[in-house]
């Protein structure tokens, strides 16, 4: 697959080819995702999650962030408690949720649509 996306698309990383990854890779990857993507999703988060980080650096990125409405049953979930109280955060229940807030398309009914 790297091969095919090589020769006929584009690749964008944090690292260059030959790195492994380490713990500290994850967050140059959580700026790389969310500079390249209109929002972030998040659907599921631990109390002490990487996605906890991720919801800082697209909130300092200017981003809106997603994630499952309070009614959702998703595990683990403490993380999504603390998100809840940021401003630019947005409670969905569906892809239609997302896309009426970035103001896509109405006719848009999942995001492979785009």
């Amino acid at each position: 697959l790297y091969e095919q996306v090589r020769e006929n698309g584009l690749i964008v990383s944090h690292r260059f080819p030959k790195d492994t990854p380490d713990r500290g890779s994850f967050i140059f990857r959580n700026r790389t995702n969310s500079a390249s993507s209109s929002a972030i999703i998040v659907a599921a988060a631990g109390k002490d999650s990487g996605s906890l980080t991720q919801l800082e650096i697209a909130l300092d990125q200017g981003k809106q962030v997603f994630i499952p409405n309070s009614d959702i049953d998703v595990e683990p979930s403490t993380g999504l408690e603390s998100m809840r109280d940021h401003e630019n955060v947005t409670e969905v229940r569906t892809v239609d949720d997302v896309l009426s807030s970035l103001e896509s398309n109405s006719g848009q009914q999942q995001l492979t649509d785009w």
